[in-house]
């Protein structure tokens, strides 16, 4: 039996006069489902669903150690969730961390009250000031 001559226009996929229906006219689409008309979307959009989310058990094991350890970063606290066997990529732990705002605030430095500035002495003589390398000298050589 022979097969009928295919053109190159309909190996390309040339579709403006195909069978299914194109969005002109409001048909369905590939699989069978109805295009919406006007909106501008496509179809996938539509029947899109979020996957549901994977982290809210670490999530909450992440909250529950950083309220624990008041002073631990997310690297401790991923290092104390490998500890209790969880193997987990040390990104999602820090992106979960900053998720939760629990990032913590450096400390700021204590301002040492300062003494009352006095200028340094000048020497009057020779030989008045001694460096801390003669004494130890002086002293090693005489002792």
């Amino acid at each position: 039996m022979l097969e009928p001559e295919v053109t190159c226009s309909e190996k390309s996929g040339d579709r403006t006069g195909s069978s299914r229906g194109g969005a002109k006219d409001g048909g369905t689409g590939a699989f069978g489902t109805p295009r919406p008309a006007g909106i501008g979307l496509s179809a996938s959009s539509l029947r899109y669903r979020p996957a549901p989310d994977r982290n809210i058990a670490l999530r909450e094991t992440i909250v529950a150690l950083a309220h624990r350890h008041r002073r631990y970063g997310a690297g401790m606290i991923y290092l104390k969730i490998r500890q209790r066997g969880m193997a987990v990529n040390h990104k999602r732990v820090e992106r979960l961390y900053s998720e939760a705002a629990l990032q913590l605030h450096r400390r700021k430095r204590k301002k040492v009250p300062v003494s009352d500035r006095q200028p340094l002495q000048h020497p009057e003589a020779a030989n008045e000031v001694w460096s801390w390398t003669s004494c130890l000298t002086a002293v090693l050589t005489d002792g």
